[in-house]
């Protein structure tokens, strides 16, 4: 059974092969057919029936890589190129080394822009497909597109030579040859394209793009004009024409072009238009025409930055500063990361004057961009004018950093060092220039004036001569050699020196003066008088020239003539001190005093006399006629002018100085009842009512004072001080808040605030409240104020960590080197405590506070010596005397200075400034027993100078009877006897001393004296008696009972 069944499956088997054998047949030859049947359609062109034939062809057969290829290029004759992608990359998959497939993918990839994948398909088939023009196109073009121009140039070149009529191989080939830089060349094939299709755009605009790039505007705008016949109102080719017109200089041509597209575009185009014709205009001069244009720019886009910047360039060209700087702040303001907006906002400003506000924009501009060296210069330049050399220093590092050579940075920066005080530095910098220029004349002048500061006179004088041997004839530098040859002492070399400088520069007026000083020095009086009198010649008013000519006369002996040069003088300038003096002593030395103080008070006769010759009159009377007739003259003038106020001042001052402090007070006040604006003598008052204990009084005329000016600060201030002294803790509370909402950025009010509130409610409440306040509204200086609440609070560190951390302004620096001071001291960093100090003493305007605490952190540091000079600085001042006076006694009780240095001194201040009791008092009190001799030195140059000063001639007279030499006592006394006649007491001083002298005559003669002024003086009487018994008895004469008066 099972033999037939086999033999039955093998026969289904034999019949299924054959059968499958037919069918292969059949299908192959069907695919034949396909294959023939599309290929016949597509040589015919018809490729949609092609590509039908073929994808049967290609769904039957899968690896058939000839249908593949054939499909694709059907596909990409019918611009399906996404399928005919597709087609090529499975012949290639089948057939990897088909090059016409490859071809063909590349070709597609080509057509679709995909360059680089077109460059890597061909890449590979390139050297088989050399000869092929359009292959070496694709292929060269797309290299270009991918920026391998080197290796696009030889495919292009070579489809160029197969293709020379085709315009697109040819414009691809000069686009080539102009980003490989071959300019020619590149004109050469636009060219030829442009003669086979004259009007191919790529290659018009190609060949612009060239002619542009290189600058050649001809023949840019000769391409315009062409390209603008076939399509005269194209707007990109009207606004490329008027830019080019504008670079050749047609500007009329550009602004005709502009106004014809002003007509022709709206919208976007319209605002680039309206920018264009604003450069346009700029360009040729015209900014009143650009000014519309972009205020229109910057109305259509307000939060463009370059419009701004640019409307404020226009703004600024009309002169217009003011609105340009607003353009820029808006335009810093929209594009904060830019630094070209806040530089050119910080020069403008500079430019208005408005230094500080410039300083702030470069310093913003600086923090994007720290390296631009204009900014930098700008910043040093305005940082020396605002006398902030340390930000100076700063800017002129970084600039030295980056240009090293440059010789300028670092003699600016050698200035700044000399502003600082930091002369060593200075010189470092000045050195390095002359290692690299060694003829530099100007850094050899700054090292002669480092050497003069240094007191190195001969090293000054040589830098000085060795600018004269590199070029003499920069007088600008040589005359100071003169002048410190004068000052060694080496006149005759100086006179030489001057002489020289005078053949040079015949005309140089500070040469002819200091060389006429020199002749007078030297005794040659004509050579002087005719150089004075030439500049006379040539500056008829120059008064400096004629009181010099007045001094070389005085010597001469020619004193009429002195007068009346310094007549002249004080006439032109009546309210110069030296000049007003040296007219009083010139009639002194003529033996008539008394002209000279008549010619005073002829000047004091205006409606309107300048202080300066009320107390030079004042002084003159004080040296020739003692302190009791100044007051009298100056009296006499208060009533005989009621309505000048200024001999009120000057006789309140006098009686100030005389120790007269209640009529001193009454005087002030009568003259502020006249000039109540004058703070200068409120606070005089102020001082005196406060010295004398009279805290209500000074709080009155304070209080009067701000009833008429309420916005004074500084006088808030005071009343809050006073108040504090007076114990009035609530009103001055009040004045304290008040001095500062009036002037937040001052640290001086938020001191007096925590020293007021630690008295009022504690030291604690005082940091407290500062606390509470700078939470509120930060300021600078607040925390200057914080800092010294916390000092009041015991706690230095915690206030000298609030120092470092704030932010110092040119407001605050004064008063935080003050409390950086006060809060190092109280750490025991007395060095560094006297270097704040120092220099928030030597600020202008600062109160008194500050030198007495400079002077006593001195005296604790162990230098003494510079306390008693700060000490005695404060003694120029009435109202800083007392404090003055207190620190020297506290320096000699401690011994901290010889009671000899303490003489010189007070001498110093006495023969300066004139004596007043406290100083004279001091002398006489606590030097004469310590220092009899230089004490007796001092009160004799004080007497004579102010020869006739009451208090000063009573303190000698005292200082010869403590030393026991009556002859010398008498002598003194005899001098106030003649200046106060009428003075009783003085007369039996000089009576006495005349017993102590060993001359009976002279003492009775005086006594009797006395006693016709006062006859019931028990004193003299009985005196007088004792003198002539004793006489009689000398002779021999019988007693004598009764008293007997000699006349």
């Amino acid at each position: 059974m099972a033999r037939p069944i086999g033999i039955w499956a093998l026969g289904v088997l034999i019949a299924a092969a054959g059968a499958w054998g037919q069918a292969s047949l059949t299908e192959v030859q069907t695919l034949r057919q396909h294959v023939a049947t599309g290929k016949r359609l597509m040589k015919a062109g018809d490729y949609p029936g092609a590509i039908s034939y073929f994808r049967r062809v290609v769904l039957i057969d899968s690896r058939n890589s000839e249908a593949y290829d054939r499909l694709g290029w059907c596909y990409l004759q019918t611009s399906q190129l996404r399928y005919a992608v597709n087609a090529f990359s499975s012949a290639l998959t089948v057939s990897p080394a088909l090059t016409s497939s490859r071809r063909g993918l590349g070709l597609t990839y080509f057509r679709m822009g995909r360059y680089r994948e077109c460059a890597q398909t061909l890449r590979p088939a390139m050297p088989e497909l050399g000869d092929d023009p359009q292959a070496s196109y694709a292929y060269g073009r797309s290299l270009l597109e991918v920026g391998e121009t080197a290796a696009a140039l030889p495919y292009l070149r070579a489809a160029a030579v197969r293709s020379p009529r085709d315009v697109s191989v040819l414009i691809a080939l000069a686009e080539a040859y102009a980003k490989a830089a071959q300019a020619p060349d590149a004109e050469l094939y636009y060219e030829r394209a442009l003669e086979l299709e004259p009007k191919h755009s790529r290659a018009l605009y190609g060949l612009l793009d060239l002619y542009q790039s290189a600058g050649r505007h001809l023949d840019a705008r000769q391409l315009l004009r062409r390209m603008l016949q076939d399509n005269p109102n194209d707007p990109v080719l009207l606004a490329e024409l008027a830019k080019e017109s504008q670079a050749l200089g047609l500007k009329r041509e550009a602004l005709g072009v502009y106004e014809r597209l002003s007509n022709l575009v709206r919208g976007p185009q319209a605002l680039e238009l309206h920018e264009n014709l604003a450069a346009t205009y700029m360009g040729s001069g015209q900014a009143s025409l650009a000014r519309p244009h972009y205020q229109e720019a910057v109305r259509e886009r307000p939060r463009d930055p370059k419009l701004r910047a640019a409307l404020a360039d226009c703004l600024v060209a009309l002169g217009q500063r003011e609105a340009a700087v607003e353009q820029y702040r808006q335009a810093a303001q929209l594009q904060p990361t830019e630094a070209a907006w806040p530089f050119r906002l910080g020069s403008l400003l500079a430019q208005l004057g408005q230094n500080e506000e410039a300083l702030a924009a470069f310093q913003t501009g600086l923090a994007l961009d720290p390296e631009n060296e204009v900014a930098l210069g700008a910043v040093a330049d305005l940082a020396r004018g605002l006398d902030r050399p340390d930000l100076a220093r700063d800017a002129l590092i970084s600039l030295a950093a980056m240009r090293p050579s440059a010789p300028s940075i670092r003699l600016a920066l050698s200035d700044v060092y000399r502003e600082l005080g930091e002369t060593r530095a200075a010189d470092v910098q000045a050195w390095e220039v002359l290692r690299r220029e060694p003829d530099s004349t100007e850094a050899r002048y700054r090292l002669a004036k480092s050497a003069e500061v240094l007191g190195d006179l001969d090293g000054a004088i040589a830098h000085l001569e060795a600018i004269q041997r590199v070029d003499g004839s920069q007088t600008q530098y040589l005359t100071p050699l003169g002048r410190l040859l004068a000052a060694q002492g080496r006149l005759e070399d100086a006179v030489h020196e001057y002489e020289l400088l005078l053949t040079r520069d015949p005309s140089n007026l500070v040469v002819r003066s200091d060389l006429a000083a020199l002749y007078v020095r030297t005794g040659q009086l004509d050579k002087a008088r005719r150089l004075l009198l030439g500049i006379l010649a040539e500056r008829p008013n120059s008064v400096w020239a004629a009181d010099r000519l007045a001094r070389c006369e005085e010597l001469a002996g020619r004193l009429e003539e002195a007068i009346r040069l310094r007549r002249q003088v004080a006439t032109e300038a009546p309210d110069d001190t030296d000049y007003l003096e040296a007219l009083v002593r010139t009639y002194e030395r003529a033996g008539d005093p008394r002209a000279g103080r008549d010619f005073l008070v002829t000047l004091l006769a205006i409606p309107d006399p300048p202080p300066e010759a009320v107390r030079t009159l004042v002084g003159a009377y004080r040296r020739h006629l003692g302190d009791e007739a100044a007051l009298a003259q100056i009296r006499g003038l208060a009533a005989l002018y009621p309505r000048r106020p200024i001999f009120q001042r000057v006789a309140a001052e006098l009686c100030a100085s005389v120790g007269l402090r209640e009529e001193a007070i009454q005087r002030y006040a009568r003259y502020l009842w006249s000039k109540p604006g004058d703070y200068d003598a409120l606070t005089m008052v102020v001082a005196l009512c406060r010295d004398e204990g009279q805290l209500e009084q000074a709080q009155a005329y304070v209080t009067r004072y701000l009833e008429l000016y309420p916005g004074n600060r500084r006088a808030v201030m005071e009343l809050a001080q006073v108040a504090l002294e007076a114990d009035r803790l609530l009103d001055a509370f009040g004045a304290a808040t008040r001095a500062v909402d009036l002037e937040p950025s001052d640290p001086a009010g938020y001191r007096l605030l925590a020293d007021v509130v630690s008295r009022l409610y504690g030291p604690e409440k005082a940091v407290a409240a500062l606390q509470a306040r700078q939470a509120e509204t930060p300021e600078p200086a607040l925390e200057v104020g914080l800092a010294y609440a916390h000092l009041l609070n015991a706690d230095p560190d915690r206030a000298l960590a609030v120092l470092l951390a704030a932010v110092e302004t040119p407001q605050t620096a004064a008063e935080a080197a003050y409390v950086r001071g006060l809060v190092k001291h109280a750490l025991g960093l007395h060095a560094e405590a006297v270097a704040e100090l120092s220099r928030a003493a030597t600020a202008e305007g600062m109160p008194p506070d500050y030198r007495a605490s400079l002077a006593a952190t001195l005296a604790i540091a162990g230098r003494p010596e510079d306390a008693l000079w700060e000490y005695s600085f404060l003694l120029q001042s009435p109202a800083a005397e007392p404090r003055g006076i207190s620190g020297i006694r506290q320096l000699l009780a401690a011994r901290a200075v010889s009671p000899s240095a303490a003489c010189e001194a007070l001498r110093r201040v006495g023969v300066e400034r004139g004596p007043s009791r406290a100083v004279v008092s001091l002398l006489s009190d606590v030097l004469r027993d310590e220092a009899p001799g230089e004490t007796l030195m001092a009160l004799n140059d004080i007497c004579d100078v102010w020869r006739n000063s009451e208090i000063s001639l009573a303190a000698l007279a005292d200082a010869y009877q403590s030393l026991g030499q009556p002859d010398e006592e008498a002598r003194t006394l005899t001098r106030l006897v003649d200046l106060r006649p009428a003075e009783v007491g003085y007369q039996l001083r000089l009576a006495r001393a005349y017993e102590r002298a060993s001359a009976p005559a002279r003492a009775a003669d005086t006594y009797a004296l006395v006693l016709a002024f006062d006859p019931e003086n028990r004193e003299a009487e009985e005196a007088l008696d004792r003198l002539l018994e004793a006489e009689r008895r000398a002779a021999g004469i019988p007693a004598h009972t009764g008293h007997v008066a000699r006349g």
